[in-house]
């Protein structure tokens, strides 16, 4: 039976070939495209590797996959490799058939990190920070013994001037720097370095020695370390809001030159990064003047994909056969539920007499995507195919892929609507949405009173204080709004546009879009508001920071009786959303499989 879907999505564009009857043909129809130039890089790097003698063997591949295995089993399941099976199976897949999937990835990723490795030079500046790094600044690792003495952050009386709490900063300092000199003379005098640590320092400080190698340490604190003898204790040295005591306790220095060769050595062979991987991808692209496309002349059927040619490489053919296997080894499992949930709802739409033109699915595909414009590019089409450019899609390529998803989405939608059963309350919610609270919408207008930014910068214990003789401010004037309103007849609406600070409905005299919903309002705005005929004004309202007053423009009572076929009908033939589709699909492909 030649296959709807695939026959529709071509029909577009006038095309004559057979339809997609398998997974693989499907998803190089649906898919293809996405991921064509991902295929190019492939290919490229293949011919890359085998011209400098770079090709991984088996066997290192399968050690690649074996230590990824190890690392994630290590990692993600705390080393239980009964739970890295069991999340396969969750996945459908097997040890083997995990790897099997893996194993293009990780060749590929072997192959780009050999190039990068071959063309990777080290600068002298590289080479000078891994050195420190591993060696220390200088290349000299010191190993030291540490007393804190802190520095006690002074409390200044209320109202001190900058000159006072400067001069009792300066006196925490000297206090804390006397007592460090003191701690200075009792080691020269003999005693313990360690002793004097646990009975004069922070207590913050390590009790074995450490590598004084981090950055928070300032490099003036360094090169005073540097310069003492084995055992020998510095001077008070100012770092970490403390004054610091340090007793070193080893020193070695590694020359620079010393470790090039192994330092160089790591360099190079450490894996590529997404700078170097982009870099060796552009310039092979330049090399190797890739050319690949899938219009609808090449997609596959069993009888043309051996010796279709979809593109050229280095001057090579690119067959349509080996992009299928790459595309199904690579992408297929992802895809494969999608497919079968497609050819589902396509076999069950066509048992139940569904049908849709070509016309009918162009007209989909245009509107989503005419939303998808509004959305996501501000209803610039023009932005929207910038976008598709640059991702390497073609127009031709996308209508394919979103002819396919129409015509699924028209499908499932026909058997979602001819299944859908409306219950009592989904007519109700939309009622009360329709018609308002219990069937009685209500329109209203509305004025925002607001304090203006205080004009002097406010302490913090004032703020509140301030805030509050606002408040009452704003309530005072809109109790006066109210009643040049309800007792002087002035228009409400002419008064939101003077008064109101609200920019969202102030240009509109105060209105509020659609039906003023009680049960989405605050208790305080629906108490205020409930009890108002039409015309009626409500109390000043105190939200968090400013006052409102709302006025009732029309009432008007829809029993729920008069309207309920209506409603029924109306949300049976709704066009269901994104997610009650999927849903739905999801359901049915469940069943299927029990």
């Amino acid at each position: 039976m030649l296959n709807l879907l695939f026959t529709l999505c071509l029909s577009f564009t006038g095309s004559q070939a057979d339809q997609a009857s398998t997974f693989e043909e499907w998803l190089v129809a649906y898919r293809g495209e996405l991921h064509l130039e991902e295929y190019l890089r492939h290919e490229l790097i293949l011919i890359a590797a085998e011209s400098v003698g770079a090709l991984p063997t088996p066997e290192e591949v399968d050690d690649s996959l074996k230590d990824q295995v190890n690392r994630r089993i290590k990692n993600a399941y705390a080393g239980d490799r009964e739970a890295w099976l069991t999340e396969l199976k969750r996945l459908e897949l097997d040890e083997e058939s995990w790897s099997r999937e893996q194993r293009i990835p990780t060749l590929n990723t072997l192959i780009v990190n050999r190039l990068v490795q071959g063309r990777r030079e080290i600068s002298e500046a590289e080479f000078r920070t891994a050195w420190e790094e591993s060696y220390g600044p200088d290349g000299r690792q010191m190993t030291v013994r540490w007393i804190q003495i802190m520095i006690t952050p002074p409390t200044p009386k209320p109202n001190a001037t900058r000159e006072e709490v400067d001069a009792l900063r300066a006196a925490s300092r000297a206090l804390a720097r006397t007592r460090a000199e003191e701690i200075g003379r009792a080691w020269s005098g003999g005693a313990d370095f360690l002793e004097l640590q646990s009975s004069t320092g922070s207590g913050e400080e390590p009790r074995e020695p450490f590598a004084l190698d981090e950055i928070s340490w300032p490099d003036s604190l360094r090169r005073s370390i540097r310069e003492l003898s084995l055992g020998e204790v510095s001077t008070p040295q100012a770092a970490r809001g403390a004054w610091n005591l340090l007793q070193l306790v080893s020193s070695k220095h590694t020359p620079f030159e010393s470790v090039r060769a192994e330092i160089t050595a790591t360099l190079i062979s450490r894996p590529a990064n997404s700078d170097e991987t982009d870099a060796l991808f552009a310039d092979l692209m330049k090399q190797g003047s890739p050319s690949a496309s899938l219009d609808e002349a090449v997609l596959p059927t069993a009888s043309n994909e051996a010796v279709t040619v979809i593109g050229r490489l280095h001057g090579r053919p690119l067959k349509l056969s080996s992009f299928t296997r790459w595309l199904t080894e690579t992408h297929g499992r992802p895809h494969r539920t999608a497919f079968e949930q497609m050819r589902l709802i396509e076999r069950l739409s066509l048992a139940a007499g569904h049908s849709f033109s070509p016309e009918e699915v162009a007209s989909r595909r245009e509107s989503d995507l005419e939303a998808r414009v509004q959305f996501f590019h501000e209803g610039e089409r023009s932005r929207w195919l910038e976008e598709l450019k640059k991702n390497g899609r073609t127009l031709t390529g996308w209508r394919r892929e979103a002819s396919i998803r129409a015509l699924h989405d028209l499908s499932a939608e026909a058997l979602f609507l001819s299944n859908r059963e409306v219950s009592a309350a989904e007519v109700r919610a939309e009622w009360e949405e329709v018609y308002g609270e219990g069937g009685l919408a209500r329109t209203a207008r509305f004025i925002l009173l607001s304090p203006k930014p205080p004009k002097e910068q406010i302490d913090q214990d004032d703020l509140n204080e301030w805030l509050e003789r606002e408040m009452l401010a704003l309530e005072a004037e809109a109790e006066e709004l109210r009643r040049r309103v309800v007792e002087g007849g002035e228009d409400f609406a002419a008064l939101a546009r003077r008064h109101s600070r609200d920019a969202a409905t102030r240009l509109e005299g105060g209105r509020l879009p659609g039906l003023l919903n009680l049960r989405q309002q605050s208790a305080a705005i629906a108490a205020a508001v409930e009890p108002l005929k039409r015309g009626g004004v409500s109390q000043p309202v105190r939200f968090l920071a400013g006052v409102g007053l709302y006025q009732i423009i029309t009432m008007e009572f829809t029993p729920l009786d008069d309207v309920r076929a209506e409603l029924s009908e109306d949300l049976r033939v709704r066009r269901p959303s994104a997610v009650e589709l999927s849903s739905f699909v999801n359901q049915l492909y469940l069943s299927s499989k029990r």
